[in-house]
């Protein structure tokens, strides 16, 4: 089977448009430094906060939006404070 995109360009092969099966997909939840989950996470299982995170990863949060997600995947955090790491993001960035 081939799927044709809708901007006439030529056709992608049916592996190309659908996940396989058995095959676990990682969201990006940074995409200013290309993280995936799957990455965060397994750097938030050795960190204790948002910037050992990062510091883990090599980098550092670019434009803010992802912090929150972040925090989210810490240990023991299960989301908790997230108004106060939104609350850090200047509000021109949340937007």
């Amino acid at each position: 089977m081939r799927t044709v995109r809708s901007s006439g360009e030529a056709p992608l092969p049916a592996a190309a448009s659908s996940p396989r099966i058995g095959v676990r997909l990682s969201m990006y939840v940074c995409i200013c430094n290309g993280l995936t989950e799957r990455r965060v996470r397994e750097a938030a299982a050795g960190a204790r906060s948002v910037s050992g995170v990062y510091r883990a990863l090599g980098t550092r949060p670019q434009c803010g939006k992802c912090v929150d997600c972040v925090r989210a995947m810490l240990p023991g955090c299960g989301g908790a404070g997230a108004e106060a790491a939104n609350a850090a993001v200047p509000a021109s960035i949340r937007a």
